[in-house]
């Protein structure tokens, strides 16, 4: 008997879910708002719910219900369960549960598949005390786990800096170019030394980045960057002249309006625009003389 106990448990649980409606929510929120345990149990549960009108009524219901929920969230955020795992780390992650950051540092630092939603919950509580682990997954393996640790830690600001170079430095094999970003984003003048360093298959980034910071001292890797073999190079290294400012670099990008890569010579009439504040047209794809494409349209 006590074998099929926690089997028994988990078919009442799952029909209890089943039985709940759409049109059950509302009144299960009242309930939870006024501290009703099992009102809050269904709801949580019930975000993981695989009918998808089902499971959205009950995270806005949870998030409504607010402090009422905030305990059984960070009990199920502890969940092996995928679904389970996800809803309750949302929810806890736009109430900004800071009590569930151990739990999520945790799930983030096993790198299997609870680490995605972990980081990016991590990333909206934006608790310092997340950073460590989160710069140390810019090194990971998974590509979609580096993006999701650069969307938290570009979230979190200035304070990531420290860390984020600690990573660069112990990882550049695997770290370098999301590092590059986050330090970009969040427009680290510190980085500058590093981006200059920084390994030549990242040198489009890296000039990216230099245009974001807007360091004068970087100004002349930038325009060597012009003359770089590869027109990712060379376009980022437009772009960002444009960003720096100096005037005196017209002359180069007028030269780049020669580029035999479209993206360079409409790049170089953008920040021609910028610079002297005067329309700039480029030559498109089919010989013609068009201004470029609006950014913000």
């Amino acid at each position: 008997m006590r074998r099929l106990l926690p089997v028994v448990l988990i078919v009442l649980a799952a029909f209890s879910c089943a039985k709940v409606a759409v049109e059950d929510i509302p009144a299960l929120a009242e309930k939870a708002k006024r501290g009703d345990g099992r009102a809050v149990s269904t709801l949580v549960e019930a975000m993981a719910a695989p009918d998808h009108d089902l499971s959205v009524a009950a995270y806005q219901a949870v998030l409504g219900a607010g402090e009422a929920c905030k305990e059984e969230l960070r009990k199920k955020v502890r969940s092996r369960d995928r679904a389970v795992f996800e809803a309750s780390a949302a929810a806890l992650a736009n109430l900004k549960e800071r009590r569930a950051v151990p739990d999520l540092v945790a799930a983030l630092d096993e790198r299997g598949e609870r680490a995605l939603p972990a980081a990016w919950a991590l990333g909206i509580i934006g608790d310092p005390a997340a950073i460590p682990s989160l710069a140390a997954s810019l090194a990971s393996p998974n590509p979609d786990l580096r993006k999701a640790a650069v969307r938290a830690l570009v979230r979190m600001g200035s304070p990531v800096e420290r860390e984020v170079a600690r990573a660069w430095r112990e990882n550049p094999a695997v770290a370098e170019r999301a590092a590059i970003r986050v330090l970009g984003e969040i427009r680290s003048a510190g980085a500058v030394p590093l981006l200059l360093a920084a390994k030549p298959e990242n040198r489009d980034a890296a000039v990216w980045a230099l245009g974001r910071i807007q360091d004068k001292t970087a100004a002349a890797s930038v325009r060597e960057a012009m003359d770089d073999p590869r027109w990712q190079v060379r376009r980022e290294a437009a772009q960002s002249l444009g960003s720096l400012g100096d005037r005196t670099d017209a002359a180069i990008l007028r030269r780049a309006l020669s580029d035999r890569e479209t993206v360079v010579r409409e790049w170089a009439a953008r920040s021609l625009t910028v610079l002297t504040g005067a329309d700039v047209l480029f030559r498109d794809e089919d010989g013609k003389m068009i201004p470029p494409y609006n950014l913000y349209h």
